[in-house]
């Protein structure tokens, strides 16, 4: 019987392979951002004036490589997600159209539940508006935690 690490290490070897493989797929983007029109503006990065202060000091921080803006809908309602890699809770600031707060204790259980998975599972209905690069490594992150366990249990010990 092989032990554990043993098993572990025979899968990890096909692992770079596959994921260089899948990278072109999976970086491949559906929706062009310039393209969508929502909030009663086409391009709201550019044509939501608190949507692009928002983007302005986002790229101009030492966050700029670590944050991402999503489009999801909650009660058919657009509702932009800021996420940072550097904030405690993903998933958490949340903005209608005119640029105000989403306060989520507003809507039920499942709303909430919906919404998040919308923002996180690779089938959610979102469109990703800025820049991307963060909701891409977070969405694998997710995939390799509920999916991959045993990937994850040798990598802790590297870090």
């Amino acid at each position: 019987m092989m032990s554990f690490w043993k098993m572990t290490i025979n899968k990890m070897k096909h692992f770079p392979f596959l994921f260089i493989l899948l990278i072109p797929v999976l970086s491949c983007r559906e929706d062009d951002p310039a393209k969508l029109e929502v909030c009663g503006v086409k391009d709201p990065v550019r044509n939501l004036p608190w949507l692009k202060d928002l983007v302005e000091k986002t790229a101009t921080g030492l966050e700029a490589k670590y944050s991402s803006i999503t489009l999801v809908y909650l009660r058919d309602e657009p509702v932009f997600n800021y996420s940072s890699a550097t904030m405690s809770c993903i998933g958490c600031v949340n903005y209608h159209c005119d640029g105000t707060r989403v306060d989520m204790k507003l809507y039920t259980e499942a709303e909430r539940v919906a919404f998040k998975d919308n923002l996180f599972n690779k089938r959610g209905k979102r469109v990703v508006v800025w820049p991307g690069d963060l909701h891409f490594h977070l969405r694998f992150a997710h995939y390799l935690v509920k999916n991959q366990p045993w990937l994850l249990s040798p990598l802790t010990y590297l870090v």
